[in-house]
């Protein structure tokens, strides 16, 4: 049950965000229409004196911490949706995958040995 507590947590959190947010803009509308400014162009005025809110919110979520890990996670999650969705391209893919890890690693492991003998540099200095 903490993983609901922790998505509650999240919510408010948005849901908190949106406020402060909104606050900020409702009071920029009101300095504007102090100012003079139609009611109508100072929302808009408030707006283009706030910035870009979805940006603003991006990089809010980013300071609360764990954003990465949570874009990561939800690359996995559609990762394993879309290989489930193709099973036959998910095999294919794999196959492909080991066999060429497993050649690359019999070609280095044939080719180290024969190249660690001869270099002057593995031998130790002062002999």
């Amino acid at each position: 049950m903490q993983w609901a507590r922790r998505l509650r947590r999240k919510q408010w959190r948005e849901r908190d965000l949106d406020r402060e947010i909104r606050a900020h803009l409702d009071l920029e509308a009101e300095e504007q229409a102090a100012a003079g400014v139609p009611p109508g162009e100072a929302s808009y005025a408030a707006r283009r004196a706030f910035g870009n809110v979805a940006l603003f919110k991006e990089l809010t979520r980013e300071i609360w911490g764990w954003r990465s890990v949570e874009i990561f996670i939800q690359d996995v999650r559609y990762a394993l949706r879309t290989m489930h969705r193709s099973p036959g391209f998910t095999v294919v893919a794999v196959l492909s995958l080991a066999l060429g890890i497993g050649r690359i690693q019999r070609f280095f492991r044939l080719l180290t040995p024969s190249s660690s003998r001869n270099c002057p540099s593995m031998i130790p200095i002062g002999w």
